[in-house]
């Protein structure tokens, strides 16, 4: 099977904040977002997201219906990230293929993988390679008094004293998983 993408539907979302947020140049009183949901010939769906707060929704919702009818148009299978990434690049060669454009492509490329994950069974870290092992974690070094000297005293950080003593305590926050 090909798994070629043959809907696109785009959905928009708003959350009115209780509380505004704010900036020196913006006040943030909605998250507004949308949803790319894409659907293979064979009914796998996948879907993707694009952040928007309030900042020129028009312009996004063209930059994403300008997807839509490109993805469409070329006919390209969910597994064809690489090429539907470098193909739109051309295609926006003249016109630039950064901001918008560019959002708007990658709220695509996350439903393809989306679709793909579906497809093969699998979560995308692993699709991507990823052993999906625990990272451990290093030490973070909390500075504390020099070997005899007050409380209010100089702190060593990474050497003396006050580091061998600590051996013990720091050698169990090394073993942390997260």
């Amino acid at each position: 099977m090909k798994y070629e993408i043959k809907d696109m539907k785009i959905y928009s979302a708003l959350s009115k904040m209780s509380k505004p947020i704010a900036d020196a140049t913006h006040t943030i009183s909605d998250i507004a977002f949308y949803v790319v949901e894409l659907t293979t010939a064979e009914g796998i769906t996948g879907q993707g997201y694009l952040l928007s707060f309030h900042y020129s929704p028009k312009a996004i919702e063209g930059a994403l219906k300008d997807m839509k009818k490109f993805i469409l148009e070329k006919g390209y299978c969910v597994n064809e990230t690489l090429k539907m990434k470098h193909d739109y690049e051309q295609e926006c060669e003249y016109f630039g293929n950064l901001g918008l454009l560019r959002w708007a492509q990658a709220a695509v490329n996350v439903a393809m993988w989306d679709a793909w994950g579906k497809i093969l069974g699998q979560p995308i870290y692993k699709i991507l390679g990823s052993n999906g092992k625990k990272i451990r974690i290093g030490p973070q070094i909390v500075p504390q008094p020099a070997h005899g000297a007050s409380r209010h005293g100089r702190a060593q950080t990474q050497t003396g004293q006050c580091l061998k003593r600590g051996k013990a305590r720091q050698r169990a926050a090394d073993k942390r998983i997260f």
